[in-house]
């Protein structure tokens, strides 16, 4: 849970928000959690240009956030190293053993670049 869910900010300024644990302690320990922050910024607007035609848009940010359980069996820093890769009916499956989340951004295979 995020508090505070709504508030109003000055322009140029910042405040903190908390992320409280929701779960009651029942989250893995033995591997990540996955949770998805959604913050949805609405601009005000000035009184005096209520009457005025204006375009105002709503901005939303997704943002990934993750829980990482103290004293995982595998340091992050090898996970990417015990991915595997296999071919069938012409797909490319990848198969993630680790307790981690990973984020594939590119792959090449052989000459050919696929991402």
């Amino acid at each position: 849970m995020i508090t505070p869910p709504l508030f109003a900010i000055k322009g140029k300024k910042e405040t903190t928000l908390r992320i409280l644990d929701a779960t009651n302690n029942q989250l893995p320990k033995d591997r990540e959690s996955l949770f998805w922050l959604n913050v949805k910024a609405i601009p005000s607007m000035e009184k005096a240009k209520l009457n005025e035609n204006t375009l105002q848009l709503a901005i939303i940010s997704r943002i990934k956030l993750y829980y990482r359980p103290d004293n995982l069996a595998l340091a992050p820093e090898k996970a990417a190293e015990k991915l595997t890769f296999s071919r069938g009916n012409g797909q490319l499956i990848l198969n993630n053993p680790t307790p981690y989340y990973l984020t594939v951004t590119d792959i090449n295979a052989g000459t050919a670049r696929a991402g």
